[in-house]
């Protein structure tokens, strides 16, 4: 007896696991976790299976190049005219 997978891409992180909780699907596997931290529904697990490493790609010229390690904070001044700002960094002047 055969047991097909059937692959099915949610647009968001929400829509995979709601029906995970309403058991349209039998399992979710994400790379990208963009509402990791909410409140799961009652009898959704989420587990971590592996990590990705995430790198960042800079010109030889810019102050952070050549560094072993970059901190996402360091970046946060150059990203946020792409509109990205790592968790815990806000443009100055604004209070969340």
């Amino acid at each position: 007896m055969s047991n097909p997978v059937t692959f099915v891409q949610f647009p968001s992180t929400g829509d995979a696991i709601n029906a995970v909780a309403d058991r349209s699907v039998d399992a979710g596997c994400m790379v990208d976790l963009d509402g990791f931290g909410v409140p799961l529904p009652e009898g959704v697990v989420v587990d971590v299976i592996g990590l990705e490493p995430v790198v960042v790609i800079l010109p030889a010229g810019h102050p952070r190049a050549g560094q072993d390690r970059v901190g996402l904070a360091d970046l946060a001044d150059a990203c946020a005219p792409a509109g990205f700002a790592p968790p815990g960094c806000h443009p100055s002047g604004s209070v969340t």
